[in-house]
C-alpha cells in the first residue's frame, strides 16, 4: 500500500503592505484634494435689484486702491479700518453703502471691503457703477 507522502501545504496569510499603501494613497489623495478654507457669503444688492422701490438714504464708497483706500463724503480714508468702518455704520444705521471702484483694480479689495462693511454692522451694501 502507497502511501501519500507531499506535505500538506499550509495557507498563506494575507500580505497587509499593500493593503497599507493603497489606504496611504487614498488618504493623500483625500487631504489634497480637500480644502480647509471655510467659505463665507455676502450678500449683495446690485442697483437694479430694488428699482420700483424708492431708494433709502445712499452713501458712495469710492474705492480708490489695491490696499483699501477709500474715499466717503469727501474725506479719504487711508485704510478700511475696524473702527473707522463701525463709525461711519454707527453714525449712518439704516444707510445703504454703495460701493464704487475705480477701473483696474483687484477684485479682492472690493470684496475685503465689503466684508469688512457687513462685519462693522452695515446691513445694506450695494455695488455702484464705475466710472
Amino acid at each position: 500500500m502507497q502511501l501519500d507522502s507531499t506535505p500538506v501545504r499550509r495557507a498563506k496569510g494575507i500580505s497587509l503592505t499593500p493593503l497599507i499603501d493603497v489606504v496611504f494613497i487614498l488618504l493623500l489623495f483625500f487631504m489634497l484634494s480637500s480644502t480647509f478654507i471655510t467659505w463665507r457669503e455676502l450678500n449683495v444688492a446690485s442697483p437694479a435689484d430694488n428699482s420700483d422701490q424708492p431708494p433709502k438714504d445712499l452713501q458712495v464708497i469710492r474705492l480708490t486702491s489695491n490696499q483699501g483706500h477709500f474715499e466717503l463724503g469727501g474725506r479719504v480714508y487711508a485704510d478700511a479700518s475696524k473702527d473707522d468702518l463701525a463709525a461711519l455704520v454707527a453714525a449712518n444705521p439704516d444707510t445703504v453703502f454703495a460701493i464704487q471702484a475705480d477701473a483696474g483694480l483687484h477684485t479682492q479689495a472690493l470684496i475685503t471691503l465689503l466684508d469688512r462693511l457687513k462685519n462693522a454692522g452695515a446691513a445694506h451694501v450695494s455695488l455702484a457703477e464705475g466710472r
